[in-house]
């Protein structure tokens, strides 16, 4: 399903796709801890850490398998 949403040669739908995917994940944990816990700060906590780890491994996962960025280095990407 994701290679079809991948469009346009630089493949910016699929960021789009992990962008939302990360969204619903930290919203539907956030509001399961919300409903367990009681505690507004934890909750939001846990939302933003699971935002930045899927986030980060979606980032390292796309620029691990480009090459220009595995030879040349990430600034020249830019």
């Amino acid at each position: 399903m994701a290679g079809i949403l991948i469009k346009n040669e630089g493949g910016a739908d699929l960021y789009y796709v992990i962008i939302a995917f990360s969204l619903l994940a930290s919203t539907i944990l956030s509001v399961l801890i919300l409903k367990k816990k009681n505690n507004k700060v934890l909750s939001m906590l846990s939302a933003f850490c699971v935002n930045v780890l899927i986030l980060v491994l979606a980032t390292w996962r796309a620029y691990s398998m480009d090459d220009e960025a595995r030879i040349f280095g990430f600034g020249y990407i830019i």
